[in-house]
């Protein structure tokens, strides 16, 4: 009976999910629970488990084996507040921002009191330069995090005449290009003759996404040039006359040239496709 109760307990898919956690084995834990029926004491458990995991493995900076654990997590407890923030900062940290915020929203409808879910709501907001929400998320948080986030959120707020100001400039930029194209002979090289290492992005000092642009950029070890349309009004007409040469609707920025490929917006992957 002893031996059958040891076999039983050594087959239980918690118990195998512990130990790989506890070797730091964090992607054999997806398969622990694959297939199996779990009961509902069982699956909070298991949530705890992977939501461990993802913390486990974002500290070891592996975004993508974080956000699997993550949303094997949400595949057994949809609308788990643990899974849901667990999800939503694996996919932070993935830069996967616009699925991110669904995360934690969906996190913020289940528990609309959390104060780490509406700092988090606001980080994301932050990276969006959405100033008022940040503002919303925070106004009833007195984390050192929160007051900081707030206090960016005014300063940004009183910069936004300038901005706005930028991205009239450019689009009447781009309606005059539009108007006006550029003869072949001066239109921006196509991308099969472009050099490997062209990569221009185009920004403003004020953008948030133009900001995590040049990081994610300088961490993947790319050259690249930067241009500010805001203080350069040569770098405005240039993207003004990429963008109607190649038919884009570039209505902001970041833009990145990739090889004459521009990518409207801060993706990554299609960055690192167009590379």
């Amino acid at each position: 009976m002893t031996l059958l109760l040891a076999i039983a307990l050594a087959a239980s898919p918690l118990q195998t999910a512990k130990a790989h956690l506890d070797k730091g084995q964090l992607d054999e834990l997806p398969f622990d629970f694959e297939g199996q029926t779990l009961k509902a004491a069982e699956k909070a458990e298991a949530v705890k488990l992977l939501a461990a995991a993802t913390q486990a493995a974002l500290q070891k900076k592996d975004d993508d084996l974080a956000l699997l654990l993550a949303q094997t997590a949400l595949k057994l407890e949809p609308k788990s507040p643990v899974a849901l923030e667990a999800a939503g900062r694996a996919a932070f940290s993935h830069q996967a921002f616009e699925m991110a915020e669904r995360y934690t929203d969906a996190w913020l409808s289940v528990e609309p009191s959390s104060g780490a879910a509406h700092q988090l709501r606001a980080e994301l907001a932050a990276e969006a330069g959405e100033w008022d929400r940040v503002l919303q998320h925070t106004k009833d948080l007195d984390s050192p995090g929160a007051r900081a986030l707030r206090a960016r959120a005014e300063r940004e707020k009183t910069q936004r005449a300038d901005a706005i100001t930028s991205l009239k400039g450019f689009e009447k930029a781009l309606a005059e290009a539009r108007k006006n194209p550029l003869p072949k002979s001066e239109a921006p090289r196509p991308m099969a003759e472009a050099r490997t290492s062209d990569v221009v992005l185009y920004s403003t000092s004020w953008c948030q996404y133009c900001k995590t642009a040049r990081q994610w950029l300088t961490r993947k070890g790319v050259s690249f040039t930067e241009r500010d349309i805001e203080t350069d009004p040569d770098a405005m007409r240039e993207l003004a006359q990429k963008a109607a040469a190649a038919g884009v609707e570039a209505t902001g920025v970041p833009v990145i040239d990739v090889k004459g490929k521009l990518i409207v917006g801060f993706d990554a992957s299609a960055i690192e496709q167009a590379m």
